[in-house]
């Protein structure tokens, strides 16, 4: 089951998809190569660290280009003729967008908070679970 957000005339529409047909298809599909990659995975000590942080470093940042909170973040910054036509700059107020990506900036930055400090970084999950309430709450 995925949760999809999707912006509409200023509103916040929630859709629930169910796709366990396509997953469980996924899965008896990719299980039974599970046990042909342990000689693959010994290959692996022959490659470099450095050269896997650079793989994995490089997946990270080309992932970035397309995720609509980067996007949004750019946006905070830019002069309202130079930015982009973006599907929900169309349909809500610049100024609901920003509220909104400061809330989500806020709301990352208080995760990544609880996730240093050992002690209390047991909450993780469950603030993870309380901010879908906090992003529901800030567009009603």
């Amino acid at each position: 089951m995925y949760l999809y957000y999707a912006l509409y005339g200023g509103g916040l529409s929630i859709q629930v998809l169910y796709h366990n047909r396509e997953i469980a298809q996924s899965l008896t599909k990719t299980e039974p190569l599970f046990p042909n990659l342990q000689p693959v995975v010994s290959v692996f000590q022959f490659i470099p660290m450095a050269v896997l942080y650079g793989v994995f470093l490089y997946m990270g940042i080309s992932s970035l280009k397309g995720m609509q909170l980067v996007n949004r973040v750019l946006i905070l910054f830019m002069p309202m003729k130079y930015q982009p036509d973006y599907s929900f700059l169309r349909h809500v107020r610049i100024q609901r967008v920003h509220f909104f990506t400061v809330i989500q900036m806020a709301c990352l930055a208080l995760l990544w908070v609880i996730k240093t400090i050992k002690a209390i970084s047991i909450a993780f999950p469950i603030m993870v679970s309380t901010f879908n309430m906090v992003v529901l709450c800030s567009w009603s």
